[in-house]
């Protein structure tokens, strides 16, 4: 099961506001994370949601992961990382 995400950028100096919904699977994100920790020093200080491995279906856990990926996203993204527009505009494999 997907994870559906919403993130959206304010326009910023010479970056137009954009917007994306974002369907993906908890694990693409989460190698993501992995990717940008070790590339990037200021996103290993971000908050980004652990795998729950016991009832991972419940809609409240859901929606606060989703919540904390969103955020999580919209805080790359502020950091202008090439890698997370890259994730955000290529459909899943």
């Amino acid at each position: 099961m997907a994870d559906v995400v919403n993130v959206r950028r304010q326009a910023v100096d010479n970056m137009p506001s954009a917007s994306w919904t974002v369907a993906r699977r908890y694990k693409e994100f989460h190698d993501l994370n992995k990717r940008l920790k070790a590339r990037f020093e200021a996103v290993r200080e971000l908050d980004f949601p652990s795998r729950q491995t016991l009832f991972t279906l419940q809609k409240d856990f859901l929606k606060k992961r989703r919540a904390i990926l969103e955020r999580y996203l919209r805080v790359c993204i502020s950091f202008h990382l090439s890698d997370i527009t890259c994730f955000l505009n290529t459909d899943a494999i």
